[in-house]
């Protein structure tokens, strides 16, 4: 198998060239095991890299002292 880990849409009219990604394909990559993608272009949709960065790339949150939960 070769799995490049790359998302990327060729089904689209120019098949030479992949689609650029909208915000309506965000389920699709969210719920894709690919750890990267192409093509965005923020002219056209820059929301689309704003829901990447809010819902997938969020940092986490550093645990407080007294958040810590001891693991046995």
């Amino acid at each position: 198998m070769n799995d490049d880990l790359r998302f990327a849409d060729w089904e689209n009219p120019n098949p030479t060239v992949p689609a650029t990604l909208l915000t309506a394909d965000f389920e699709r990559l969210r719920n894709t095991h690919h750890l990267f993608a192409r093509k965005f272009d923020a002219k056209r949709d820059s929301a689309i890299l704003d829901l990447i960065d809010q819902k997938i790339l969020q940092p986490t949150k550093a645990p407080q002292d007294n958040e810590l939960v001891s693991i046995i």
